[in-house]
C-alpha cells in the first residue's frame, strides 16, 4: 500500500531499509500483489487514493 500511497520519498525510504537483494523484488511485486488485493476489496485494481478521499 505504501507504494500505491507514499511519496516517492517514502517509498525510497521504505525500500531501502531492505537487504539489498530484495529491494528489486519488492519493487517489482508490490504494486501487482496490492492491485490484486484491491480488486478483490474495491472491485478495481486502482482504487481512489487516500488523500482523494480525504482532501
Amino acid at each position: 500500500m505504501l507504494i500505491y500511497e507514499g511519496s516517492p520519498q517514502a517509498v525510497q525510504e521504505a525500500v531501502g531499509t531492505l537487504p539489498p537483494d530484495q529491494r528489486d523484488f519488492v519493487k517489482e511485486t508490490a504494486p501487482k500483489a496490492y492491485a490484486a488485493h484491491a480488486e478483490q476489496v474495491y472491485g478495481t485494481p486502482n482504487p481512489p487514493r487516500g488523500d482523494i478521499l480525504h482532501g
